[in-house]
């Protein structure tokens, strides 16, 4: 890990940055209705990611809902944005 940014593009950044990332996912009514969750948690800054969703199949039509939640430590990489929570809405229609 060098310290002149002007050779090295990570200078003065940490040496390691773990990362994890776990999906759950459930389907109900004869696999039309599917929730998950996907989550990546940041083991050195102490933040998250997690994004729940809600997603129909009925034939030729999807139907999505779906957010997205920032958590943890205000200058980790994931944390910095904890004010930026969002919710989305989707619909596909395939023919």
């Amino acid at each position: 890990m060098g310290k002149n940014p002007l050779f090295d593009c990570e200078a003065d950044t940490k040496m390691t940055s773990t990362r994890f990332t776990m999906r759950f996912s459930k389907k109900f009514l004869k696999d039309e209705l599917e929730s998950s969750a996907t989550i990546i948690w940041g083991v050195e800054d102490n933040d998250c990611y997690i994004i729940p969703s809600l997603q129909w199949n009925i034939r030729d039509v999807s139907a999505e809902l779906a957010a997205g939640f920032f958590a943890g430590d205000k200058n980790g990489e994931m944390g910095q944005y904890r004010d930026n929570s969002f919710v989305r809405i989707g619909l596909k229609y395939k023919f």
